[in-house]
């Protein structure tokens, strides 16, 4: 795994395609990582920011918004962010409290 790492630590979407399977076997640690790697390469912005976000909806609504908040200028699909973004401010408005898993 070291060898595919070093030879596509610049490659955009190796980390885009490791950060989606990270987040669909719940490990949204492991993808939010990816994610941030992928948004620090430029790769495909819209989308960084919101699969960063839908994977911090599971128990950070905070940053959550933080990412939600950085799709929604640049993302095309302004209805489904604004859409997230108005789930999460609803979950921190009740006061809603995460169980872990």
């Amino acid at each position: 795994m070291n060898i595919i790492k070093m030879t596509n630590s610049t490659n955009g979407e190796y980390y885009f395609k490791r950060g989606y399977s990270n987040g669909m076997l719940l490990k949204r640690k492991a993808a939010i990582e990816d994610y941030n790697k992928f948004i620090r390469l430029k790769y495909r912005l819209p989308d960084a920011y919101f699969n960063a976000g839908l994977n911090c909806t599971a128990d950070n609504d905070s940053l959550a918004l933080y990412y939600f908040e950085k799709s929604l200028p640049i993302n095309p699909d302004k209805v489904k962010v604004i859409h997230e973004i108005n789930e999460c401010q609803k979950r921190l408005k009740s006061g809603y409290n995460y169980s872990p898993i």
